[in-house]
């Protein structure tokens, strides 16, 4: 994501990785596509009352403390609730299996046995590959500035 922050002739001016505020999101006439923070999951049986759909329409109505003027110029992608569960439960997995392999011979004290068995685990790359794939399928929510949750 970071290589797409900056303007680019094939896609977006700008993209806004998880803002905090809408202070974090520009208010400029060039097109730009906004990563809604996960705290901020859309739950299609909320519909417009989702987490997500509050977020965005906030920031579609202002720029920190003054009003939006290029409200059509915005484009949100927000995680869907269950799959954002996964997501979750993804990365823990990743840690899990980064920390044992960092520390089985130092503050874990793994046996040998042990230390073989961390090693059969998932290769580092699989699991992040396996954390890239889970993350590409739970943010699927798409919005326009017409504010409309896309399912």
């Amino acid at each position: 994501m970071q290589e797409h922050r900056s303007p680019s002739p094939r896609g977006f001016a700008a993209v806004h990785i998880a803002p905090e505020s809408s202070a974090g999101v520009a208010d400029a006439q060039d097109t730009r596509l906004v990563i809604v923070p996960p705290s901020h999951v859309h739950d299609r049986r909320q519909g417009q009352e989702s987490a997500a759909c509050r977020w965005a329409a906030d920031v579609l109505d202002r720029r920190g403390t003054g009003a939006r003027t290029h409200r059509n110029m915005l484009v949100f992608l927000a995680a869907d609730a269950a799959r954002y569960k996964e997501l979750q439960a993804s990365v823990r997995d990743y840690l899990a299996w980064k920390y044992v392999r960092d520390n089985a011979d130092g503050m874990l004290n793994l046996t040998s046995q042990q230390r073989q068995q961390a090693g059969a685990g998932p290769a580092d790359t699989e699991v992040r590959g396996d954390v890239l794939a889970v993350c590409l399928s739970a943010f699927i929510r798409l919005a326009v500035a017409q504010w409309r949750c896309i399912r």
